[in-house]
């Protein structure tokens, strides 16, 4: 019987296998969000870059600039919304957890916005793959 309890809690404590930052100990799961949150980062400068270079390569100067002054202004409010989330849970632990959803979220939303409005041109292929959600 003890045997059987003991199993019965591990399988409680382990993580879920489709998301590896839940189910740890807070401290694992922010480093374990931190990484995501920096992989999509770079993904989605990488659709920016790839949107101001298509705009370079069309002569497209002002919308080369756009796309430059709206990434700036995007990683503004993205940390004034996600500050106002952590704000609001401040007297909880989960305050972290819940912030860098937020972060990741919006950079997602972000990265897929970028995709469609710039890297998916009429009558031609993406430029680049359809942006999913950071695992």
């Amino acid at each position: 019987m003890v045997p059987a309890v003991l199993a019965a809690v591990a399988l409680m404590n382990a993580a879920p296998v489709n998301n590896p930052c839940k189910g740890s100990d807070t401290i694992s799961m922010a480093k374990c969000m931190d990484a995501k949150i920096a992989k999509a980062i770079h993904r989605l400068s990488e659709y920016t870059g790839r949107a101001e270079a298509t705009a370079e390569e069309a002569n497209d100067r002002s919308t080369q600039t756009a796309i430059a002054d709206a990434a700036l202004a995007f990683e503004a409010y993205r940390k004034i919304y996600c500050g106002a989330v952590y704000e609001q849970w401040r007297s909880g632990t989960i305050r972290i957890a819940i912030s860098q959803s937020c972060d990741l979220k919006l950079i997602d939303d972000q990265t897929h916005r970028i995709w469609e409005d710039f890297l998916t041109l009429l009558q031609r292929p993406p430029i680049l793959p359809e942006p999913k959600p950071t695992d």
